[in-house]
């Protein structure tokens, strides 16, 4: 017997696109949670990783000003869902693809 409790969905838009820019990535996922909604009842969230300081390293924390502990926190609090939403774009083809077309 499904819920009556709305489904937490979590989507992480992972554009390379800064606010308040339109991100193609995000306007995907912004279609995907409405389809999901048509389904069941739910609440969302949409976080855009490129607003967030997120240094490269290995640690949990990398500095001061991370925000990947706050993140993880917030992925864990509730969220039962979890939309990764990766780059859109024609750009973005594999390595090898752009070779053997030329």
């Amino acid at each position: 017997m499904p819920s009556e409790a709305p489904l937490n969905v979590l989507a992480l838009n992972a554009s390379l696109k800064h606010e308040p820019d339109i991100s193609n990535t995000g306007e995907l996922a912004s279609l995907v949670v409405d389809e999901i909604r048509t389904l069941a009842p739910i609440t969302s969230v949409a976080v855009r990783l490129s607003d967030a300081a997120l240094p490269v390293g290995l640690g949990f924390r990398e500095g001061q000003e991370d925000d990947w502990p706050g993140l993880v926190a917030r992925i864990g609090r509730g969220h039962r869902a979890l939309l990764h939403a990766n780059l859109v774009g024609r750009s973005f083809e594999p390595h090898a693809a752009r070779h053997r077309a030329a």
